[in-house]
């Protein structure tokens, strides 16, 4: 027999994801001394983190235009070719003014600039974006690889210090755990696209 389960489980995700870091970035602008009275730890860091915040901020308005895109494509069906290209633009925004790049090397071997690690960086965040998308047809499986695949490099960014995309990652591993709970067969909710393409675009 069919069952009516609701499929909009990926906004509590991204509101896991997104709220706790634009209200952590918020509060460091306003109130940095209040920030380094509760945690004297972080004093050293505010001016990395001033100086990485427009990078930031950028990865969280992509995130936001993706799950938008996800829950009005699981509303109305969005075609291939819309997802797509909005996929490519939010990457692209990343690659080429915020310069998250990936291989940087290979754009001194070819001598020709940024273009291949723009193209290489593009083409794999829209790959992991659909792939996890793509993922999404039982229950638990999206959300599963999520917190193992995210545990793993959040474990990996702290041995290198890399503290932002820890604190990232423990947000999405802790989003993901918290939904597993009710997508556990038999599903009670699914994530739907609002919820696969920002675990994709994020990881």
């Amino acid at each position: 027999s069919l069952r009516r389960v609701p499929n909009i489980g990926g906004v509590a995700i991204a509101a896991v994801f997104v709220l706790p870091l634009v209200a952590g970035l918020v509060l460091v602008h306003v109130a940095p001394g209040a920030v380094s009275d509760a945690v004297p730890a972080i004093t050293p860091w505010l001016d990395r983190i001033y100086a990485t915040t427009p990078t930031a901020m950028a990865l969280l308005a992509c995130v936001v235009v993706l799950h938008c895109l996800g829950l009005l494509d699981d509303r109305r069906g969005l075609g291939v070719l819309p997802k797509f290209l909005v996929q490519i633009s939010c990457a692209a925004v990343l690659a080429i003014w915020f310069d998250v790049r990936m291989l940087t090397v290979i754009d001194t071997w070819l001598g020709i600039g940024p273009l291949p690690s723009i193209v290489m960086t593009v083409v794999w965040i829209v790959v992991i974006t659909n792939a996890m998308n793509y993922l999404d047809n039982m229950d638990g499986v999206t959300a599963g690889i999520a917190v193992v695949s995210g545990g793993l490099l959040m474990l990996a960014a702290l041995l290198n210090a890399q503290w932002f995309v820890a604190g990232s990652l423990a947000l999405l591993v802790g989003g993901c755990l918290g939904f597993l709970w009710w997508n556990r067969p038999p599903a009670r909710i699914f994530m739907g696209d609002g919820g696969s393409l920002v675990i994709g675009f994020v990881l």
